[in-house]
């Protein structure tokens, strides 16, 4: 309940005439214009609560507490006179009652705020040893000392003492939330991840959670590895923000060439977001997984850089600063050191280019504001600098292990179970034998990125055949309609360990449903032969295939694909007429010919049909062909099946090259 200020003014008139008359003293114009001031105070009226304590000031100009309330007064003005007209009432006030916790901490926030920083930092740590119930002392002796530790970063001693003020400011002021983000951010800084994951939970298990924790707390299992955690936490991040402010989070600008940057910034608010959106799924290092390991890197470096690099009286983030923009495109520097020649104020970052030659740059604190400026001497080093971020705007430092061997992978869409699509995939890598076996996962993707199926077989069944130094597998999804994207990865042992390696690669395929009451084909695979030497492989394996995505061995064509006749056709068991042609492709196109008239139809070089009675509902089919009396060139071999009842066709393509034969050297 609420007491009126009338009453509190009662009570405080009377035990201060009750004190004074015990003294033999009578209540002085001083003390009523200071109770009545505070009655003001009460009330919300600073206003008149200042001309009060104006006028107290005069009747008892020598009494700590009338001095330490017009100082706080006048500081609560913002303005440099205020601050000035602050610091003078709160120097006479400690003067007056120097054994006071209260009235010092008072003065170090005032010094803080004007920038006395050597200063305020000796006064603040006499407030709080005086009186550790200071919780804005606290915080404000954390960011003087958070300015010191910026300069001198590997001093890890400073960063805990840093971190403790900020835990004091909270332990007194518990809804001081910018105390606790600085709190958590520098256990992250300093490793102590399950703690900064035990504060920051404090704020982010609750509802109506900042987004600033929650993208701090995304940081933070990044940094644990727990990558599926990071993703979940960061998703309801961005998904609480507008556009707008979603931007300064996912938005790519920090990211682009710098001459891309102008046609961003044209983009509209909405559009800036699609476009990051899009620009992040295409660099997905996982695209099999719901999780973009490079997003979350790319927050993390934006925490980091806010925390480092952040000025301290400048009102800029981090991420806005030279140096933060360096930091975001690149990440942490190979080698951070201090420039002998230009001073302690003066840092030099060391990189790694495009050839892994050494490239710097020198940011210098000019103002000594702790704003560190990229220096740009002449015309030659800022075309060096912009040239840099234009071959090489952004890089992961991420660690997925060696670079993968070279592989490939082929996808085919078949009739499945139970209304849906198979997507068949095969894949072939080529690597020595002794590296670490290998587990696939594929993912199938509906427009607006949701998974629609996804299937991850492990290493001890993904590899189906070997031979030397070649590894063919298959991996086969079952997909509920409908489906625009498939993705593919290939993992070989864990990131950690010596010699382990991933490849991804996500490409465009359509995938619908299966439609029974009309004749359907699959899509085309190059056949294979997946079993060891020496065995009798049948079927679709009858035929061993160089490479999975090429259906040429030996002058021959091998292909494998399955029919799917219509339900009627099946019952009736008709007869249907399944045609294959080879046609010869035109040669590289040169400049005359747009000047002659428009060339015929692509000769058919090779042609046959023959009959496949529907007997089942799948007609799984090898085809093989002898193409070694073509000449080398490039080709197209079509495949069409009709229903010559109903006169449906369904038809397949594949382009292919016949190699010309290897050149034979003189003499031999």
């Amino acid at each position: 309940m609420q007491v009126p200020a009338t009453v509190v003014k009662l009570v405080a008139l009377t035990l201060l005439g009750a004190l004074l008359s015990g003294c033999g003293k009578a209540v002085t114009r001083g003390e009523i214009f200071y109770a009545d001031a505070l009655d003001r105070l009460a009330e919300g009226d600073t206003t008149a609560a200042r001309a009060l304590l104006e006028r107290a000031r005069f009747e008892l100009p020598h009494d700590p507490r009338v001095l330490f309330q017009l100082g706080r007064l006048q500081a609560g003005e913002g303005t440099i006179e205020g601050r000035a007209q602050a610091e003078k009432a709160l120097r006479s006030a400690v003067d007056l009652a120097p054994r006071n916790g209260s009235y010092r901490a008072a003065l170090g926030v005032v010094l803080h705020t004007q920038g006395f920083h050597h200063e305020s930092i000796a006064e603040l740590q006499t407030a709080v040893a005086r009186d550790p119930s200071q919780g804005e002392a606290w915080y404000a002796l954390g960011v003087e000392l958070l300015q010191d530790w910026r300069e001198t970063p590997a001093d890890a001693a400073l960063r805990d003492s840093t971190q403790r003020c900020f835990d004091n400011a909270l332990v007194a002021q518990p809804a001081n939330d910018a105390a606790r983000w600085l709190a958590i951010a520098l256990r992250l800084d300093a490793g102590k991840l399950d703690g900064a994951r035990a504060e920051c939970g404090v704020v982010t298990d609750r509802p109506g959670c900042p987004p600033r924790f929650l993208f701090l707390e995304s940081a933070i299992e990044f940094r644990r590895r727990r990558f599926d955690a990071a993703e979940r936490v960061l998703t309801r991040a961005l998904a609480q923000l507008p556009p707008v402010e979603r931007e300064a989070w996912s938005g790519i600008r920090k990211l682009l060439a710098p001459d891309s940057i102008p046609a961003y910034d044209q983009r509209t608010a909405t559009g800036r977001d699609s476009l990051s959106m899009a620009w992040w799924w295409d660099r997905d290092p996982t695209p099999t997984t719901l999780c973009n390991e490079r997003l979350l890197e790319h927050v993390m470096r934006l925490q980091e850089a806010d925390l480092l690099f952040e000025p301290a009286r400048r009102r800029r983030t981090g991420r806005a600063t030279d140096r933060g923009e360096v930091w975001v495109r690149w990440g942490t520097p190979v080698q951070i050191v201090r420039d002998a020649l230009s001073g302690r104020h003066a840092w030099i970052w060391v990189y790694p280019d495009l050839h892994g030659d050494p490239m710097a740059f020198t940011f210098q604190d000019e103002y000594l504001n702790g704003d560190y400026v990229l220096q740009r001497r002449g015309a030659g080093d800022e075309y060096m600098n912009r040239d840099a971020f234009e071959r090489l705007p952004e890089v992961s430092r991420m660690n997925w292990g060696v670079p993968p061997p070279p592989w490939r992978f082929a996808a085919g869409r078949f009739r499945g179970p139970r209304g849906r699509t198979t997507v068949e995939f095969w894949y072939e890598v080529v690597c020595d034998s002794s590296v670490h076996a290998i587990a696939a996962d594929a993912t199938a993707w509906r427009e607006g990125h949701e998974p629609a199926a996804s299937h991850a077989v492990p290493a001890a069944r993904a590899e189906l055949a070997r031979w030397g130094d070649r590894t063919i597998g298959r991996l086969r999804l079952d997909v509920p309609p409908p489906a625009r994207e498939v993705a593919f990865q290939l993992q070989a042992g864990p990131a950690e360990t010596r010699g382990a390696w991933r490849a991804a690669a996500r490409r465009a395929l359509d995938v619908e449903g299966p439609v029974p009451d009309i004749l359907e084909l699959s899509d085309l695979l190059p056949a294979y032969r997946l079993r060891a030497p020496g065995t009798e492989p049948a079927g679709r394996d009858a035929v061993a295939i160089p490479r999975v995505d090429s259906i040429v061995a030996g002058g021959e064509v091998h292909v494998y694909f399955e029919v799917y006749p219509a339900h009627q056709a099946v019952r009736a068991q008709r007869a249907l007429a399944v045609t294959y042609r080879v046609r010869a492709l035109p040669g590289r196109w040169r400049f005359g010919a747009q000047f002659r008239n428009p060339e015929p139809e692509a000769p058919i070089a090779v042609e046959s049909t023959f009959e496949l009675r529907a007997r089942r509902e799948t007609l799984p089919q090898v085809l093989s062909l002898d193409v070694r009396a073509l000449d080398p060139g490039a080709y197209r071999f079509e495949l069409e099946v009709r229903d010559p009842q109903t006169q449906v066709v369904a038809s397949r393509v594949w382009q292919f090259t016949i190699p010309a034969p290897p050149r034979t050297a003189k003499g031999s």
